[in-house]
């Protein structure tokens, strides 16, 4: 069974979710993994028909500026050796603050049936908000993280940013009620919106799902 939990909103916790993109951002496998799934300009949406085309993003001209500048590597790294970066953690803190709630979809445990089941209440959670005209935005960043460290042991990350994450997860399982076996589905925000103009493409229906027939 899915369980949902949300929380008020407080300086602290829209931290977190700054801090960690921050250290995502400033990590080299976690920021060519975020980069990889932005696509930036019509023919890339059109040519690939997955990942997430910038445009759905309706970003301010300065945060699209700024994301487009966080592109380049070689500019992060220089940000990551010298210990600067706060400015990163604006946009989620904004993103957070502004939101009308925050949500946690949980499974009893991080079982492939259990994120299927998961994804499943995940759907209709979607479906349901759309109905009554709200928004939902995935903030995907500080679950994939925790997971990361907890269960893969932070592995590929350095001493630093895994010590950063872990000190984080305290305050987070106890605002959230998570324990150290649930799996997290997804982390949300929850805001009234006008309905959307434009959608990320999808590859097509045959190309993601085959069927073959029973054997007799």
């Amino acid at each position: 069974m899915a369980d949902w939990c949300s929380a008020t909103r407080t300086d602290r916790e829209t931290g977190w979710f700054g801090t960690v993109d921050r250290l995502r951002l400033l990590h080299p496998q976690l920021h060519g993994e975020l980069f990889q799934e932005l696509r930036w300009t019509r023919a890339e949406v059109e040519s690939t028909r997955d990942g997430i085309d910038v445009e759905t993003l309706h970003l301010s001209p300065s945060d699209y500026a700024g994301l487009r500048l966080c592109r380049h590597w070689p500019i992060l790294d220089l940000v990551r050796q010298w210990n600067l970066g706060r400015k990163l953690e604006l946009m989620s803190q904004k993103y957070i603050q502004s939101a009308s709630a925050v949500g946690l979809l949980t499974m009893p445990e991080p079982r492939a049936l259990d994120y299927f089941n998961g994804g499943r209440a995940l759907q209709r959670m979607w479906l349901t908000a759309t109905e009554h005209e709200m928004a939902v935005h995935p903030m995907t960043t500080l679950p994939y993280v925790f997971a990361h460290v907890l269960r893969a042991n932070g592995a590929g990350l350095d001493d630093e940013t895994t010590t950063r994450v872990r000190g984080l997860r305290p305050d987070y399982a106890q605002l959230f009620r998570v324990t150290p076996t649930c799996a997290e589905v997804l982390l949300f925000r929850i805001s009234v919106a006008d309905a959307t103009v434009r959608r990320s493409l999808r590859r097509p229906i045959d190309r993601v799902l085959q069927f073959w027939p029973l054997e007799e």
